[in-house]
Order: structure tokens, then C-alpha cells, then sequence
């Protein structure tokens, strides 16, 4: 009936004679819905510990906005076709239950916790490696994933620590990656994840895609007003990457740190190119042998 994805996490509606079956997908497990539940709707039918929140909405419902009733910062639009509503990896439910907004309400519908049905259990069927933790970014790494919660982060023991910088004012970045998604986690702030393989939307427009990296901007440096700097970070095929560097205008060039599948290029005085500027700064990737495997355009797409 519907599918709907987000930061490698797939919501799945399937049709059943009585009321529908919903499914979360993510690269290493499965999660089902129960055994289904008669109710009016509108109603949640389920909801993962991966933050996917699905259920049933009126005949002619258009819009559904989950949320939490306490929280104006957890909230997200959820995916809607043929009565039923998904939207995945969203945020983890608490004791305060949800709220839905059906068709741009001012006023949501509260469901209290006990109305929800229990979290449903997820099986790995397709187990990934366990990531690194004992060293330094590993730690830090597993820090972020344990505090992500709006959203969670899929399979979070399977993600690689990745690069790691300190940046100006006392701030510092680390980095983590899983297939085609990147985490980067600034020191005091929510972890954030970034998935490459989008095609569409605002947030992709920042990112500089080749076929042995994927850069996007991550801009910092708020606490004294600035807020233009940024840092270049993304993922790196380390089969295929030996060396990334950011060629300035007048040649100097920025080296990145490669680590854990991620490259990051930092410097106090990057900051992000203008929209539509004349192109002179190049990503020059380079193979272990120093051949440039990759030239890009430093810009905005």
C-alpha cells in the first residue's frame, strides 16, 4: 500500500483483508506490526524503537503531522496514501503519548501512552559488523548514537567511528559512518545523520557527490555570532580514496582526514561558497599511488 524512507529506515503498509500490516526495513533488521487490532480510526497501529510511527486516518485525510505532546522540537510529516499513514524513523515515543495533526488542525488529537500499542520487537535477519568502540572515537561515537533519539539511528552497534577534529571556540565534530550514511556528532549539540543516497530536497543542494566521495557542509561557530564557518565532511571509498584535499582559489590546498570510511576537511577561515560564484576552488581526490581519481567543483548545486 505505501512505503516511505528516511536516513536508510523504511516504513512498509501492507494490505490485509482486515486492518492493514505495517513493517519497518532497515539494513540489519525487521520489525512487524502485531497481530492486527480493530479501531477507529484515527488511530497509531505502530511504533519501533526506530521511531517509525504508523496507523489509520479517516477516508479523505490528507495530511498527518505526528508528534510529541511536550516537546515542539520532536515532530515530523508522516507519508499518507489510501487511509494509512507512516512515518519513519521519527522519534521515540515517551510517557507523554503522541499528538496527530490531521489536515493542518491547529488543535492536535493527544493519545495518551496507554491508548498506543507496545513497541514492536525488531529481529536482525541480515546482521551487519560490529563497530569499533574501545578506542577514542569509538566512544565518542557510541556517546552520539546513544543520544539520538529525534531521531534514533538505525542499527547504531553496526556504525564506523570516522574522522575527528577540534574546532575553534572549544568545539569539536566526530564523525561515523554506515553505507551511505554520515553522522556527525558537534560536541554539546544532537547528533545529526545525513543520507548521500537522497536525491531530492534542501538539504541535498549542499552536498558535493563523485563516485569515490560524497561531501556535504557543516557549518559552526554560533557561539560568537558568525555562523559562516563551516567544515567539509562525508564519506570516502577507502578502496578507492588515498587522498582528499580542498584546492584553494590561489592553490593552496586543505588535506582531509580519512578515517573510518569518512573525510574531513577543516580550516579556521572555510566557509561555505556563495550560490552561483564563479567556481575556483576544486575536491581533488587522489589513489594510494597520488593519481587524481576524482576533480570537483566546490560550489553550490
Amino acid at each position: 500500500m505505501l512505503t516511505s524512507q528516511y536516513n536508510g529506515v523504511h516504513g512498509v503498509v501492507f494490505s490485509t483483508p482486515g486492518v492493514p500490516l505495517f513493517g519497518e526495513l532497515t539494513p540489519a533488521a525487521v520489525t512487524l506490526s502485531g497481530p492486527p487490532v480493530t479501531r477507529d480510526a484515527p488511530a497509531v497501529l505502530f511504533r519501533t524503537g526506530c521511531g517509525t510511527i504508523a496507523g489509520i486516518v479517516s477516508p479523505g485525510t490528507t495530511r498527518v503531522t505526528v508528534g510529541r505532546p511536550a516537546d515542539q522540537g520532536a515532530w515530523e510529516a508522516a507519508v499518507v496514501a489510501r487511509d494509512v499513514f507512516v512515518a519513519p524513523n521519527a522519534f521515540t515515543v515517551d510517557d507523554t503519548g503522541l499528538v496527530l495533526w490531521l489536515d493542518g488542525a491547529r488543535r492536535g488529537l493527544i493519545v495518551p501512552l496507554d491508548a498506543l500499542p507496545g513497541e514492536a520487537r525488531s529481529v536482525a535477519d541480515r546482521p551487519s559488523p560490529a563497530g569499533e568502540r574501545s578506542w577514542a572515537a569509538g566512544r565518542r561515537l557510541a556517546t552520539a548514537l546513544a543520544m539520538a533519539d529525534m531521531p534514533p539511528v538505525a542499527d547504531a552497534s553496526a556504525w564506523t567511528p570516522g574522522a575527528y577534529a577540534e574546532l575553534a571556540d572549544g568545539e569539536s565534530i566526530q564523525l561515523g559512518s554506515y553505507r551511505h550514511l554520515l553522522l556527525w556528532h558537534k560536541a554539546g549539540e544532537e547528533p545529526f545523520v545525513f543520507d548521500f543516497s537522497r536525491k531530492r530536497g534542501p538539504v541535498v543542494d549542499f552536498a558535493v557527490t563523485g563516485k569515490t566521495v560524497a561531501l556535504t557542509r557543516v557549518h559552526y561557530g554560533f557561539s560568537d555570532g558568525a555562523g559562516d564557518r563551516v567544515v567539509l565532511a562525508g564519506l570516502a571509498d577507502p578502496a578507492r580514496v588515498g587522498s582528499v584535499v580542498l584546492r584553494r582559489a590561489d592553490g593552496t590546498e586543505l588535506p582531509a582526514v580519512l578515517a573510518g570510511g569518512t573525510a574531513l576537511i577543516t580550516a579556521p577561515g572555510l566557509t561555505a561558497p556563495r550560490e552561483r560564484a564563479t567556481v575556483a576552488d576544486r575536491i581533488v581526490v587522489r589513489d594510494a599511488a597520488g593519481t587524481v581519481v576524482e576533480d570537483l567543483p566546490y560550489q553550490q548545486q
